[in-house]
């Protein structure tokens, strides 16, 4: 899930996760205000110095966990560590450390305790509905059933693939991160021979993905072109590139937009089975 503004494309939990930082901050800002007493005229600007520093806390160490848990990945490309435009964080490290943060901070500007506890309050009113929403939406997504063609010029739909999880990635060839991804995405797919990856060409004809293939010395199974780009659409897709993931009832579990590593992949992977699982009951 994204939002298209021109061309920039921005995923909907990365933009979520930034409005309930600003809520935060814009209320511990107003009631840190409202307390200002004597020898604390500075008390907002405390609150909010607190704030990023918690803020940046925990993403150093969300990131930290997150290269750990999964450092055979990372170790054979380790400048992948910087690209944090993977989403590889733990986020239960990030809350825990965010918090924890704040208190240490509270430890030294003890006035803030209270302000920061409202200013959660306020920020979970943002924070709460917006993943709620977000969930209901997955859930409520199955395969969009637009047709596409084959390299061979052959039509069909990606109900074709029923029967698996399915990892379907939008991209085009002059895409920069598209291309990057692409050996991932090739390692992974010959890695997993009980889910169907499936690469949907956006807008190009099947003489130019061929010729792309070749000239990068692609082995992929399953490419397939959406000439007028009706199933990305359908599909929620607003950037590329996009990966959907479904499990093998054809529903949607999570959705990924912008560049894959090998480790933030995985983790799409790992909850495959589960959810196929969860949704057979």
């Amino acid at each position: 899930m994204s939002l298209s503004l021109g061309p920039l494309a921005l995923p909907l939990d990365t933009l979520l996760l930034f409005l309930t930082l600003g809520v935060f901050i814009g209320a511990t800002k107003f009631l840190s205000g409202r307390r200002k007493i004597a020898g604390n005229e500075q008390l907002a600007e405390r609150a909010t110095s607190g704030i990023y520093i918690a803020a940046l806390s925990a993403l150093f160490l969300a990131r930290t966990v997150f290269v750990i848990r999964f450092w055979s990945q990372y170790s054979e490309a380790p400048l992948h560590i910087l690209n944090i435009r993977d989403g590889g964080f733990s986020a239960s490290t990030g809350y825990f450390a965010f918090i924890t943060a704040l208190l240490l901070y509270c430890y030294r500007h003890k006035a803030l305790l209270g302000v920061y506890v409202r200013g959660i309050a306020v920020a979970l009113l943002v924070l709460v509905p917006g993943d709620l929403a977000m969930t209901l939406y997955k859930q409520g997504k199955s395969l969009p059933s637009e047709p596409v063609a084959t390299l061979s010029g052959d039509t069909l739909s990606l109900s074709a693939y029923s029967g698996k999880p399915m990892v379907v990635n939008y991209w085009a060839s002059w895409c920069p991160p598209c291309r990057r991804e692409m050996p991932v995405l090739e390692a992974a797919q010959a890695a997993n021979d009980d889910l169907h990856f499936i690469f949907v060409n956006q807008g190009e004809t099947a003489s130019a993905v061929a010729t792309f293939l070749k000239r990068n010395r692609l082995k992929l199974d399953n490419v397939l072109l959406d000439r007028t780009r009706a199933l990305s659409r359908s599909s929620g897709a607003a950037g590329l590139p996009t990966t959907l993931f479904f499990n093998r009832r054809g529903k949607l579990v999570d959705m990924h937009m912008g560049e894959l590593s090998a480790a933030r992949l995985q983790v799409y992977i790992d909850k495959l089975p589960a959810q196929s699982a969860l949704h057979a009951q």
